[in-house]
């Protein structure tokens, strides 16, 4: 502890804690302002311990709040002058420092320090240690490294806001293991935080990120670089839950006759047998139904037997066929089916139509089912939904987290011999409208479901929204790790913090007033909460504003020297 306690006389001293203190926080005078944000270091008992200040105030005892003549005031101020000022800092408790330097993990106090005992600025050199953990000394300039004694990676994420010589590591086993999310308001820099974080776990570390893609702005950037992977959503109609074409198909909850003649025609196209690739499910219950249509408006239909129909279905495109066993269940199908209105029939079959149609660039026979065809190991994989609309994208979504968390169970349960080989961050953009708080989806359903297993199988959940209060407060909860940027909404505030154990309500306060690219870190994927300035992707930065003004003045600019062009060809016309 000796050693430690000589750490101080390198110090710079700033103030003196006073008053009543508990082992969580403790009040200081200071000798000049303190930043919230910056590290302290307050004397102890147990030895020196790094807290981060929260608070910042300053003030008058001969000015007190309630008084009411501004003459007076200023009368006191060319009196008194600022000699009796007074600066206070509030500071967080957060460890003993020995702690966090040489075993890398925070150990929180018992006990409070004494009245009386000195604050120091935290120097450069302690804090480049603590927020570079279980590593030599670093030059800063790594994008990631390989944790000396644990071996968990870490990929840097930016510097800290109040010393911007300090860079910051977060950990990215405890990144997947228990899920991010990345919160703020519109152009305060989410797009670049995850591209800083998928670059450098690709790049860095070889590691595999999915980015749901909803707006196209990854898709046209630089992230990745040559790990980079852009992928075209496509899905095999084979593979769809009911559930998930009855979406597609834009089949309404209410429209339960609908329902019952989709599902009966998906149950009897699942039992007939494709011999050419090309006829998909879709293709094969369209054909069911407009068999069984035709007959219903034929007068003669009812002695028409159940036989002669499943051979005018495998007639009518040719292809298809049965196998014995499953004849029994598709003349069952094809009998409830008869004596349904054709009116009925014909809507379901437009239905599809539409949906065939509409969702024509996604629904694909010839999609690959293997996901690792698809979804690249070790690359930053975007999936580009940009010409999706909310409902094939939520389908798409959803399917893509089924099968992820299928093959990541098989490759464990199978001891690496079968199944996706690589654990995975899956990134959900826009995550207020995939998981939303008031309504079900698809996705909310697979996404809990990896919130609540996904440790064990290496599938990481990273929810990106601009509207925290619209995201499923549960599932928003089980992302034990949060990056929060600027946030104005006060409903948006006060619904984070209920999901986020380590905001305090100083921190809270400090949300609305962060610049562009500033963030709370909070979570075990961070020795401590940190107040850093994310780095810039280096490269094309996604989810920009548009230089509004410009582009105005880029077309006025064009349209004079088009008229200007338009006049030299007259007058050379007319010389």
């Amino acid at each position: 502890m000796h050693e430690w306690r000589g750490v101080l006389q390198d110090l710079n001293e700033i103030g003196v804690v006073v008053g009543e203190t508990t082992p969580f926080y403790a009040l200081f005078l200071a000798k000049r302002p303190a930043k919230v944000g910056e590290y302290v270091v307050v004397e102890h008992d147990e030895g020196p311990v790094l807290a981060m200040v929260e608070y910042s105030v300053s003030g008058n005892p001969f000015i007190p709040s309630d008084v009411k003549d501004i003459n007076a005031v200023e009368k006191t101020v060319m009196l008194v002058g600022t000699n009796r000022e007074y600066l206070k800092g509030k500071a967080r408790l957060l460890s003993r420092l020995k702690d966090l330097v040489e075993y890398g993990k925070p150990n929180p106090l018992k006990t409070p320090p004494r009245a009386g005992s000195r604050v120091y600025e935290a120097s450069e050199e302690i804090l480049r240690r603590v927020f570079a953990p279980d590593s030599s000394l670093l030059s800063g300039d790594e994008i990631a490294y390989i944790g000396e004694r644990t071996q968990a990676g870490y990929v840097r994420i930016g510097v800290l806001a109040n010393h911007p010589n300090v860079p910051v590591y977060v950990k990215v086993d405890s990144i997947v293991a228990r899920h991010i999310a990345i919160l703020a308001v519109t152009g305060a820099g989410k797009s670049n935080t995850v591209s800083i974080l998928a670059d450098r776990m690709a790049g860095g570390l070889g590691g595999t990120v999915l980015i749901f893609d909803i707006h196209g702005e990854y898709a046209g950037s630089g992230i990745g670089g040559s790990k980079r992977n852009v992928i075209e959503p496509k899905l095999n109609p084979e593979y769809l839950t009911f559930a998930e074409l009855k979406t597609l198909a834009k089949i309404k909850p209410e429209a339960v006759r609908q329902e019952r003649v989709l599902r009966l025609a998906f149950n009897a196209a699942k039992l007939f047998v494709a011999t050419r690739k090309s006829i998909d499910l879709i293709d094969r219950m369209i054909a069911v139904l407009d068999v069984i249509y035709k007959l219903s408006t034929n007068k003669q239909s009812k002695s028409v037997t159940e036989n002669t129909i499943l051979k005018k279905i495998c007639d009518s495109i040719g292809g298809i066929g049965y196998s014995e066993s499953d004849k029994e269940e598709l003349t069952r199908s094809i009998s409830y089916m008869k004596g349904m209105d054709s009116d009925l029939i014909f809507a379901v079959m437009n239905k599809l139509e539409e949906l065939r149609v509409e969702y024509g660039s996604v629904i694909n026979p010839a999609a690959p089912y293997r996901l690792e065809s698809v979804i690249k190991p070790g690359y930053v994989n975007i999936v580009d939904l940009a010409e999706i609309d909310e409902r094939g994208s939520d389908v798409v979504v959803s399917f893509f987290l089924r099968r992820l968390l299928q093959e990541r169970k098989k490759y464990v349960s199978s001891g690496g011999r079968e199944g996706y080989p690589s654990p995975v961050l899956v990134v959900l953009e826009e995550a207020h409208i995939l998981i939303p708080k008031d309504e079900e989806t698809f996705t909310k359903a697979a996404a809990s479901r990896i919130a609540r297993e996904g440790r064990k199988f290496g599938v990481g959940l990273c929810l990106v929204s601009q509207r925290p209060k619209g995201v499923d407060e549960n599932a928003l909860s089980q992302t034990n790790n949060k990056v929060i940027l600027k946030i104005v909404e006060p409903h948006d505030k006060y619904y984070v913090q209920r999901a986020s154990e380590q905001l305090s309500d100083e921190l809270l306060e400090l949300l609305p007033s962060l610049n562009v690219g500033e963030a709370v870190l909070l979570g075990e994927m961070t020795i401590l909460p940190a107040l850093v300035k994310v780095d810039e992707h280096p490269r094309k930065v996604v989810g920009r504003d548009i230089k509004i003004a410009l582009e105005w003045q880029k077309i006025s600019k064009r349209e004079r020297e088009i008229i200007k062009e338009i006049e030299e060809l007259l007058k050379m016309q007319e010389g």
